[in-house]
C-alpha cells in the first residue's frame, strides 16, 4: 500500500467520523453549548494528553535530531506562509486579515495529530509536537495581529502559554532525562489520548454543518485561500524537503501538518475579536471538505518528485 493511499484511507476514516458530528448536531444530540464543552475537552484535556504520551519514550540522539529538524521545518513553513500571503492578499480590506490567517494556519491539533498518529504512530506525534509549538507561537502573535490590530505584544505572548505548550514543557524533561512514569498514569494518559481522533472529527463535523455550505462554494476568494492553504504552501515545502533530503518520516509528518485544512482557530479568533466570522466559517468549511482529496495528492506529489 503506497503512502499516499494510506493517507487517503486515514483521511477517509476521519471524514466518516465527521459525518457522525453532522448527524449528531442535526438530530440535536449535541447543541451549540455542547459543542463548546466538547471543544474545551479536546483543547484542554485530550490534545495535551496525546502530546504528553508522545514524549514518554526512550531518548535517542536520532529522535532529538529529528525533533530539531521538525522544528526547523515548522518555522520555515510559517515564514513561507507569511511571505506568500503578503503577496497574494495585498488588499487593505478588513477581511484580508481573516483570509491571510486562514490561508496559512493549519488545523494541526484537530486534524494533523490524529492523521499523523494513524500513519506513523507515537513517533510521528512526537515529531508533530514541534509543529504545534511553532503554530501556537506564530498564531497567537502574528496570527492574532492579522485579525485583531489592537492586540498588544505582551498579551500575545501571554496567550502563547496554553495547555498544548504546557504539556510539551512537561514532556520534554520526561524525554530528555528518561523520567519513569508509573504505568497506571501512562495508561490513563493513553486512554484520554485515544479519544482524540473521533472527538476532533465530530467537532469538525458540527462546525461544518453549522455553516452555510453552499455559500462557501460560491465565494471565489474562499477557493483562492484553499488553493494557497492546501496546495501552494505545502508543495513549496515538499520541494524544500526534497532539496535538503529530509528523512521521510519527519518530512511527511511536517508535510501533513502543513497541508491540513484551515485552522479552527480562524473561526474562534474571528468571533472573539469581531472580525468577519461568516467568512472564516466558509474558509474552514471549504478547506476541510476539500482536504480529503488534496492531502493524499500532496503526499503523492512529494513521493514522485524526481530530485
Amino acid at each position: 500500500m503506497t503512502l499516499a493511499f494510506t493517507v487517503f484511507i486515514r483521511v477517509f476514516i476521519m471524514f466518516l467520523l465527521l459525518l457522525v458530528g453532522i448527524i449528531s448536531y442535526k438530530t440535536k444530540l449535541v447543541d451549540d453549548n455542547g459543542v463548546k464543552q466538547l471543544t474545551n475537552i479536546l483543547l484542554y484535556v485530550v490534545n495535551p494528553a496525546i502530546l504528553l504520551k508522545a514524549f514518554i519514550t526512550d531518548f535517542t540522539p536520532e529522535l532529538l535530531k529529528g525533533l530539531l529538524i521538525a522544528f526547523a521545518l515548522a518555522i520555515v513553513a510559517h515564514i513561507v506562509g507569511i511571505l506568500i500571503n503578503a503577496v497574494f492578499w495585498s488588499s487593505k480590506k478588513e477581511s484580508v486579515g481573516v483570509l491571510r490567517f486562514a490561508s496559512m494556519y493549519s488545523n494541526a491539533g484537530f486534524m494533523a495529530i490524529p492523521l499523523i498518529s494513524g500513519v506513523y504512530g507515537n513517533t510521528g506525534v512526537f515529531f508533530s509536537s514541534a509543529y504545534l509549538v511553532i503554530f501556537n507561537l506564530f498564531s497567537w502573535t502574528h496570527g492574532i495581529s492579522l485579525i485583531n490590530k489592537k492586540q498588544s505584544i505582551k498579551q500575545s505572548l501571554k496567550n502563547c502559554i496554553n495547555p498544548v505548550i504546557i504539556s510539551i514543557i512537561i514532556g520534554l524533561p520526561i524525554f530528555f532525562f528518561k523520567i519513569p512514569i508509573w504505568n497506571p498514569i501512562y495508561v490513563s494518559i493513553d486512554y484520554v489520548a485515544q479519544i482524540n481522533t473521533p472527538l476532533a472529527m465530530i467537532i469538525a463535523g458540527i462546525f461544518v454543518i453549522k455553516s452555510d455550505i453552499l455559500s462557501a462554494f460560491k465565494t471565489l476568494k474562499v477557493y483562492k485561500s484553499a488553493l494557497l492553504k492546501l496546495f501552494i504552501i505545502p508543495l513549496i515545502m515538499a520541494v524544500i524537503m526534497h532539496l535538503f533530503k529530509v528523512p521521510e518520516t519527519i518530512a511527511v509528518t511536517s508535510l501533513i501538518a502543513t497541508a491540513c485544512p484551515t485552522a479552527t482557530t480562524t473561526i474562534l479568533f474571528s468571533e472573539k475579536f469581531g472580525a468577519d466570522s461568516s467568512l472564516a466559517v466558509k474558509l474552514y468549511t471549504l478547506s476541510t471538505l476539500s482536504s480529503i482529496i488534496t492531502l493524499p495528492i500532496v503526499i503523492w506529489i512529494y513521493k514522485i518528485l524526481p530530485f
